[in-house]
This record gives C-alpha cells, sequence and structure tokens, in this order.
C-alpha cells in the first residue's frame, strides 16, 4: 500500500473522505458561522452602565421636560381643534335635518289647512 494519509482512504482502499472526516468538517464549518455569543456583564458593570445612564438622564431632563411639554401642547391643541370641528359637522347635519323636517312639516300643514 502506498503512503497515503490514512482519514482520505475509504474502507475498501478507495481514495475518498473518510466518513469521520467529512462529519468534522461538515461540524465545523456550521459552527464555524454562527456569531460569537454577546458578552455577559458582571454586576460592578451593570452598577456602572446604570449610573453613567442616570447621570446622562438628569443631565438631559430639562431639555426632555421642554420638549416633552412643547408636544403635548401641540398635541393638545390639535386634538381640541379636531374634537371641535367633529362637532360642529354634527351640529351642521343636525340643523340640517331639523330644517328638512320643519320644511316638510310645512308644507304638510298648507295641504291641511282650506283657503
Amino acid at each position: 500500500m502506498s503512503k497515503r494519509c490514512k482519514w482520505f482512504i475509504w474502507p475498501g482502499g478507495k481514495q475518498r473522505l473518510s466518513p469521520a472526516l467529512l462529519f468534522c468538517l461538515l461540524c465545523g464549518w456550521g459552527m464555524g458561522c454562527t456569531e460569537p455569543p454577546p458578552p455577559t456583564l458582571v454586576h460592578r458593570d451593570r452598577m456602572l452602565i446604570d449610573s453613567l445612564f442616570r447621570d446622562f438622564v438628569q443631565q438631559r431632563k430639562p431639555q426632555l421636560d421642554s420638549i416633552c411639554k412643547a408636544l403635548w401642547e401641540e398635541r393638545v391643541s390639535r386634538a381640541r381643534d379636531s374634537i371641535v370641528e367633529v362637532r360642529l359637522a354634527e351640529i351642521r347635519e343636525r340643523k340640517r335635518q331639523l330644517e328638512a323636517r320643519l320644511r316638510l312639516m310645512g308644507a304638510q300643514t298648507e295641504k291641511k289647512v282650506p283657503r
């Protein structure tokens, strides 16, 4: 037998990849394509991040409050305007219906009154 690597020899002497080597290559290829796990934080790191976040929020709180107040006033005024528009449209529709009913009643009374 010639000097061949035994990993590349199939039982029976044919030169092919052995099933074990093929399995290892496929598993290694599949595991090599996965992303590394996200880093885990220890308690000290979490405390540090929490304090940094609290400091950031405390520094930005006046700005965030003013933005929030401005947006709230704008949204309230827009909602109030749309509510008023809806109510005015309902009042106009009700007025139109009442005027039509009054015209109809007036036409009916004219027919009943002898001249």
